[in-house]
């Protein structure tokens, strides 16, 4: 499932060149991350970091989330997980904006977030669904998402993943992400913003070519429109929440 927002979520692609029906799929790998700078005066953020991809039958390490399987059918094509991610593209650090009245505002860190998750796997393609919490007293907010998606084996060695969905954000995690308080604004001079909970859609690409039984390729680009009420926010700039990653996995 598309983890909006989190960092190398593209990691599941692994799963996919492991070819032997065993109990435990591990791979391990290096991955760098770029994430657009929806405020203003922000160049981005750039990532590079050591992977880890696990699954078995009861547990599951995917990027930056992990957890348990609930369930998963024998076929698997169902799947129910219960786990956490760190969500490291949301965040805002007023010393890395070159502008000036951003630099007087809060700082907002990256969020944990409880998850439940439901997969189903089909032929046809994947419906794929993800309920968050943030649990690490940052917005205290939730995201919900869903998305279809479709495994095409393009080539012999290349799988291509295309999806679309959308995600909802509640206003709680609006707020601490794209809100401006009075107090903020006293401070900085911008217009105080009380943000609302958001629909917004978004469409991915993933792509992983298998150089041999041990490595692979991979890389992603995501694209999350920005709902109408959130650019209304003095912290933001553009229409659009890019993300991208490539990287290479080492499957034992």
């Amino acid at each position: 499932m598309r983890k909006p927002a989190q960092l190398l979520a593209l990691l599941p692609l692994a799963v996919a060149f492991n070819a032997h029906a065993e109990n435990i799929d591990f791979s391990v790998g290096a991955a760098g991350s770029y994430a657009n700078g929806i405020y203003k005066g922000y160049s981005g953020n750039w990532t590079a970091a050591p992977v880890l991809q696990l699954e078995s039958r009861h547990f599951y390490v995917r990027g930056l989330s992990a957890g348990m399987k609930l369930f998963e059918s024998e076929d698997q094509s169902q799947e129910l997980l219960l786990g956490a991610s760190y969500l490291l593209n949301y965040r805002f650090d007023p010393k890395k904006t070159r502008d000036a009245r951003l630099k007087r505002l809060n700082r907002r860190r990256a969020s944990i977030t409880a998850d439940i998750s439901y997969n189903l796997y089909t032929p046809y393609g994947n419906l794929e669904t993800l309920l968050q919490h943030d649990v690490s007293g940052k917005s205290r907010g939730s995201r919900f998402s869903a998305q279809y998606s479709y495994f095409w084996e393009a080539a012999p060695r290349l799988t291509v993943i295309p999806a679309i969905g959308f995600v909802h954000s509640s206003k709680r995690f609006n707020q601490y992400y794209y809100g401006i308080s009075a107090a903020e604004s006293a401070r900085s001079g911008l217009n105080a913003f009380d943000a609302r909970a958001s629909l917004q859609p978004y469409a991915e690409v993933q792509i992983a070519y298998e150089i041999n039984k041990q490595f692979s390729l991979i890389g992603s680009l995501y694209s999350e429109r920005l709902a109408r009420r959130a650019r209304r926010s003095a912290m933001l700039e553009g229409r659009h929440m890019i993300e991208g990653s490539v990287g290479m996995l080492y499957h034992f």
